[in-house]
């Protein structure tokens, strides 16, 4: 159809079809839109699909808080999950090293080169296995997995007189070996730490044969020398071969590098 336009002044013209009325106005509403979007794309740099729209979108939340309160919230939870999560790998690390150190404590003390008459073993190091839970993780995680392996080795191979020979026997004397992790952190931390938990052991079992087994000294000899001379005897003998072979250069070497890896 043919439009009439009339002239109602400079610049000025009236649409006489009211189709062609309404197709100007449907223009000039998509060009205006057009102008709008063209504008805030201008006014948001980077503006490239989602991701321009998160950074927008997080601006925008920006200045309506001034104080930037719900953006620190939000970063301080995403911190506190990541500090959880890495917090529970780090203790099933420790764990599954522990009940690792058990298991090979467990076999290696069946491995004897020498067996006492009345208790006691010259093993293949079992005791250096609780001792490096000790110097890798801490006292904390050496003194429980000692006291875990006790009580397993109770389990296993029982003597019991009473509850507190049990007590010093088992999961005292076999936890003390996780004081070696007192000197985790030193210079020999591992050599120390050693000679401090086999130490520690030694008490228990020494004032374990003095006070229950005293009967079994020969006369004449105070039981508290007999008890300690018998236990020197497998314990000192035993701690002065793995003190050799974890000084030698290579093998200190492969301690501090596990070392190392448990705490990556």
């Amino acid at each position: 159809k043919h439009l009439h336009l009339s002239q109602d002044g400079p610049g000025h013209a009236t649409l006489a079809d009211p189709f062609g009325q309404f197709h100007t106005w449907l223009r000039c509403v998509f060009t205006q839109t057009l102008v709008r979007l063209c504008f805030c794309k201008r006014q948001v740099k980077g503006f490239h699909g989602l991701d321009s729209y998160r950074g927008w979108h997080s601006q925008s939340r920006t200045e309506l808080d001034p104080d930037n309160a719900g953006v620190r919230k939000e970063k301080m939870n995403m911190t506190t999950i990541s500090t959880t999560r890495g917090t529970s790998m780090s203790a099933v690390k420790k764990l599954v090293f522990s009940a690792a150190a058990i298991a090979l404590a467990t076999v290696t003390s069946y491995i004897k080169l020498w067996e006492m008459p009345m208790g006691g073993s010259i093993t293949l190091m079992s005791m250096l296995f609780i001792c490096l839970i000790g110097y890798w993780f801490g006292p904390k995680y050496g003194l429980l997995t000692g006291v875990a392996y006790g009580l397993l080795q109770f389990f296993i191979d029982p003597y019991i007189l009473s509850i507190p020979q049990v007590l010093l026997d088992y999961p005292l004397a076999f936890g003390a070996l996780g004081l070696s992790g007192v000197f985790h952190d030193k210079k020999w931390g591992l050599q120390i730490g050693y000679v401090i938990g086999v130490l520690g052991r030694f008490v228990c079992s020494t004032l374990s044969g003095v006070i229950f087994f005293a009967d079994y000294a020969p006369e004449g000899m105070h039981p508290l020398a007999y008890s300690a001379a018998y236990q020197g005897s497998y314990l000192g003998v035993e701690g002065i071969i793995t003190l050799i072979i974890i000084s030698l250069p290579p093998v200190m070497k492969a301690m501090q590098l596990v070392k190392a890896q448990t705490k990556a």
